[in-house]
This record gives C-alpha cells, sequence and structure tokens, in this order.
C-alpha cells in the first residue's frame, strides 16, 4: 500500500515528492542516515498501518522523529488499512487524528496534503476533480492488499482504554492545576496595570530639575559622560543630578547644559571672577 501511495499521489498532486525508504535509498548508501535526511525535510508523513506493523520499530521510530516538527505546515496522517479502527491503535500514533482508508476520508487527507505542500495549492475544485477521477486506481490498490500470514487481534481490552483516558485526563488536570495559582491573581493584576502604565509614562517624561535658590558664584564644572572620551567643561553657577543620573548646569536660575545621557562622574573645577 505504500508503494501504491506513492506512485498514485504525485498523479493528484503533482507538487507532492513522495520517498518510501525501500524505494528511494540507494544500494551501499547509509540506510538510517538517508531516512533521518528525509524526516527533516518532511512536510507530510502517511504512516499506513496494518493489524501486523501496529508495533513495528521502524514505524514508531519515525512517528517519533517527524511529531518532534509537528507545526502550522507539518503533519503525521496515520492510514488505518486491514480493518483497523481509531480505537485500535494505542499511544502514541493513537493521539494522532486518523484516516479511514475509505473515500471521504482519503480524500480530506489528499486537501491536507494539498495545503501543506506548497506554497500556491491546487484549487479545492480542480482536486476534487482529479481526486474522483483516480480514486479508483487507489481503491483497486486497497481491495487487492494481500492477506496477513496469521491474524493478528488488534480489539483492545475495556480496562485498556479507560485507563488510557484516565491517564490523559490526570494530564490534561495536572496542566490546568499548574495555571490555577496565577487565576486568583488576575483581579489584582487588572487593576495593577493601569497603575504601572501611569509610572512608566512618569519615568519617560524628562524630570523638570529646579535650580538652587541661594546665588553662588560662577565655576567651571567637569563632565565624563559614558562612553564618551572627550571631558566637557561648562561654565555656570550650580550643577544639579536628579533621582535617575540626569544633570543640569545653572547661570544663576537658568539652565545651560542638560545632560540626558549617563553621566559616569562630574565634579566642579575652579571659580570663575
Amino acid at each position: 500500500m505504500a508503494e501504491a501511495l506513492r506512485e498514485w499521489l504525485p498523479a493528484v498532486i503533482q507538487t507532492a515528492k513522495p520517498f518510501m525508504s525501500e524505494s528511494d535509498i540507494d544500494k551501499g548508501s547509509r540506510g538510517l542516515d538517508e531516512v533521518v535526511k528525509a524526516l527533516e525535510g518532511i512536510r507530510v508523513s502517511v504512516m499506513c498501518l496494518t493489524p501486523e506493523n501496529l508495533t513495528e520499530p521502524w514505524i514508531l521510530y519515525e512517528s517519533g522523529a517527524l511529531s518532534k516538527t509537528i507545526d502550522d505546515k507539518t503533519r503525521l496522517c496515520t492510514y488505518l488499512l486491514g480493518g483497523l479502527q481509531f480505537q485500535d491503535i494505542r499511544p502514541p500514533l493513537g493521539m494522532f487524528q486518523h484516516t479511514k482508508a475509505n473515500k471521504e476520508e482519503t480524500r480530506k487527507l489528499i486537501r491536507t496534503i494539498n495545503s501543506s505542500v506548497s506554497e500556491d495549492p491546487v484549487s479545492d475544485s480542480n482536486l476534487s476533480t482529479i481526486f474522483e477521477r483516480m480514486w479508483p486506481d487507489l481503491e483497486r490498490a486497497i481491495e487487492n492488499m494481500p492477506s496477513p500470514d496469521q491474524v493478528v487481534e488488534t480489539k483492545r481490552s475495556v480496562d485498556e482504554m479507560l485507563a488510557e483516558i484516565l491517564e490523559l485526563s490526570r494530564t490534561a488536570a495536572s496542566s490546568r492545576k499548574q495555571s490555577e495559582w496565577i487565576d486568583q491573581y488576575i483581579p489584582m493584576l487588572r487593576q495593577f496595570f493601569p497603575l504601572l502604565e501611569q509610572v512608566v509614562k512618569s519615568a519617560q517624561t524628562t524630570t523638570q530639575v529646579a535650580p538652587p535658590q541661594q546665588p553662588q558664584e560662577k565655576a567651571l564644572f567637569g563632565v565624563k559622560v559614558k562612553y564618551e572620551d572627550d571631558i566637557k567643561r561648562i561654565e555656570g553657577t550650580a550643577a544639579v543630578e536628579d533621582a535617575i543620573g540626569r544633570l543640569v548646569i545653572f547661570d544663576g536660575d537658568k539652565p545651560v547644559a542638560r545632560f540626558d545621557e549617563k553621566v559616569e562622574r562630574w565634579w566642579k573645577e575652579s571659580k570663575i571672577a
């Protein structure tokens, strides 16, 4: 069935370039390396599942590797063959959305592949027309699947499925509990954020520094601004530094220099007659 899909898919979606390890790895190459390289660039993986291969190591290895890269454009699709039902699939494969090997389910799978593998996907109307024409070929391949050497029991016990549901419920409850602690602070945060916004706006507003009240003699002030080598020398009567590190030099009550940058140090050098 994997071989049949490999041949059939590009006839429906021309941009699809299927990779199948059994057919697309050259003899004499390092098989595992080639598989890893292929998995890194895969946009959609179709895992053909039958009662006989549900626990095969390669199925689990490839699905695990692909699940790490699943995002808005990457998909892992399980294709259920040989009478498999959704409830027959155990985790981790059981966590994904499954596709039954019938016409309508396969149509949905094709739509997913179409939207994932191309930046310019085939329109829905054209895709539907192509699918209708090509479906009989895949349907024959499904109907002519060889019979298994031995019958494998796939039905899961009620106890096993209940245990899985319980574990999923516990995981969901645990995730909820971890986030509940912040819920009680939401009303407080709603009151706090407007106040925080006012504080930030206040800090961003240029602070008005009041000049000294007592008249003083003129002097020369040296100022070293951080990241600058030159020493700035300003004539004035007083220098005042505000609470957030900005410096203003006054001549009487008139500011003659303002340093909004980070002032490394400043000093009074000498009086001026």
